[in-house]
């Protein structure tokens, strides 16, 4: 167990908050400063936009060695209902040129889970997967999927231990996920719903975590709503 813990916690997540820190609002400048960089694309479709900003994907011998060094214990092999569960998210893969480059796990881990390891595997609990449904799944893919787009820079403010730049880039994730659901006809709020499930299931068995790097729900809604408003050329 120690060993599947330890894993897990090297991930970039779609963790949640307790109660009395999902209250806590940070500065409104990060909400702000994340919307301003939304905002200020210019007149480009979304495709464009997220092309100028997607990172090389990460290479083939770099992703076979994370793999290898992933642990096999409490790695569980889906199920016939759990690859259909997963099947929208390949879409969202394709989308952004990741298909069969980042790949899904699941582990045996208590929270409601799901992180983005090594740019190179999506792990997932199986709380997680039986609380959503597919377009919701793939809405959190989505945003996990948008810790690529900010992972050098994500890196660094963690070791800085600049929590408000490291709120800023989580809700940039959410925004490329919005993004992301509109080109694939889902709507956001298939995001909002599936984060809130996560969290109302770790608050209740009390496996959620205080991180002061996590943006408060009410925050994290109404910046993915005001991100769907955005309009786009295209």
């Amino acid at each position: 167990m120690g060993q599947r813990l330890r894993l897990t916690m090297t991930c970039v997540a779609v963790m949640t908050v307790t109660a009395a820190a999902a209250e806590r609002k940070p500065p409104a400048k990060t909400g702000n400063s994340a919307l301003a960089f939304f905002a200020a694309h210019g007149e480009v479709t979304i495709d464009d936009f997220l092309e100028r900003l997607r990172p090389a994907p990460i290479d083939e011998h770099q992703r076979l060695r994370v793999l290898e060094a992933l642990p096999r214990q409490g790695a569980i092999r889906a199920g016939a209902g759990d690859v259909a569960k997963m099947s929208l998210a390949q879409n969202v893969l394709a989308y952004h040129t990741r298909r069969g480059v980042i790949t899904f796990q699941i582990i045996d881990v208590p929270p409601a889970f799901i992180g983005l390891h090594e740019r190179t595997v999506i792990l997932v609990s199986p709380p997680a997967l039986a609380l959503v449904n597919k377009e919701e799944f793939a809405a959190l893919v989505a945003h996990e999927i948008g810790h690529e787009y900010v992972w050098t820079e994500y890196q660094l403010a963690v070791r800085r231990g600049d929590s408000e730049h490291v709120r800023e880039l989580e809700l940039r994730c959410d925004g490329v996920a919005v993004l992301t659901l509109r080109r694939l006809g889902l709507k956001p709020e298939r995001l909002i719903r599936a984060v809130e499930m996560l969290t109302w299931y770790n608050e209740q068995r009390h496996l959620a975590v205080d991180w002061k790097e996590y943006v408060s729900r009410d925050e994290r809604r109404s910046f993915i709503r005001a991100v769907a408003s955005l309009p786009w050329a295209g």
